[in-house]
């Protein structure tokens, strides 16, 4: 199918799969940068594996100037990812550490009460 229509436009037919796939998979605004010729039909394929989200996230840093490349919002975006989870991590480590505070001081204040035969 994509050779008879690439025929048709003069086009190869990894073009026809690459528009077909931009238009299955891409937000409205990848048909926008590649129809303005701000980015090529291969940079908008790589973007249009992402959700639409990410798309409008990769978009965002490269008209903005955050990154001259697709490739290279795709690792600025893993890079922040990769922070993301590293705090996370270390926010749960924390809210640890608080809850096993907690449980130490609420055994106290039971102790304390007893000894001041009050309730908890």
């Amino acid at each position: 199918m994509p050779s008879k229509a690439a025929k048709k436009v003069s086009v190869s037919p990894h073009m026809v799969a690459y528009a077909s796939e931009i238009k299955k998979h891409g937000i409205s605004a990848l048909v926008d940068a590649v129809k303005k010729g701000k980015l090529s039909m291969l940079e908008v394929v790589e973007i249009a594996k992402y959700t639409p989200e990410i798309q409008k996230e990769l978009l965002a840093m490269i008209k903005s100037g955050e990154a001259k490349t697709v490739k290279k919002a795709i690792a600025i975006r893993k890079e922040r990812h990769s922070r993301m989870k590293e705090d996370e991590a270390l926010l749960r480590e924390e809210l640890e550490e608080t809850e096993h505070k907690i449980g130490v001081l609420m055994e106290k204040r039971e102790q304390l009460c007893k000894k001041l035969n009050i309730e908890p």
